[in-house]
């Protein structure tokens, strides 16, 4: 993904910020960006001190998100809505130049309801954390299902009760 550096600026998933942007690098990436799947990685930077901030000035966390609406002002620099669309760690560091680009994963968490104790899962595939977290007391009845990050299909759903029921 493209990284569109963010200074004293913090995007949550599901939430909509209006960003203002300014330096060619990033005009250019939203350019890119909204010509294509309009996707990219919102990163805070960690200091606020260089001019165009580079992979170490960055956390590793961020947030994916989409570009739904751009304005071009006349001077140049632009107006952008984005909505958070979830948490992303950066795994891998892909290009330096026009601007960054990233590997990210996303992770899953599943936390399954036992009576005593909860059980919990976090791994980059959903039926992974499914498995992590009934692992850890198979024992324990089943109780539903408290959290899930991710929409759950029929193929997975199915995967997911073959879990419960060997």
């Amino acid at each position: 993904l493209p990284v569109l550096p963010l200074k004293e600026t913090v995007v949550f998933p599901a939430s909509m910020t209006p960003l203002a942007i300014g330096q060619e690098r990033s005009v250019a990436l939203i350019d890119d960006v909204v010509g294509g799947d309009r996707l990219l990685a919102l990163v805070t930077v960690r200091d606020d001190e260089p001019d165009t901030p580079g992979w170490d000035d960055l956390y590793a966390v961020g947030t994916a998100a989409v570009v739904h609406k751009m304005i071009r002002v006349p001077d140049g620099t632009l107006r952008i809505l984005v909505q958070g669309v979830g948490r992303i760690r950066l795994i891998e560091r892909v290009q330096d130049e026009p601007y960054l680009i990233g590997e990210f994963e996303r992770p899953t968490v599943a936390i399954l309801k036992h009576t005593n104790p909860c059980g919990v899962g976090s791994a980059a595939g959903l039926l992974e954390a499914w498995e992590k977290a009934y692992a850890t007391d198979r024992q324990a009845p089943f109780g539903g299902i408290i959290v899930v990050n991710q929409t759950l299909d029929g193929a997975l759903a199915k995967a997911i009760a073959e879990i419960f029921t060997e």
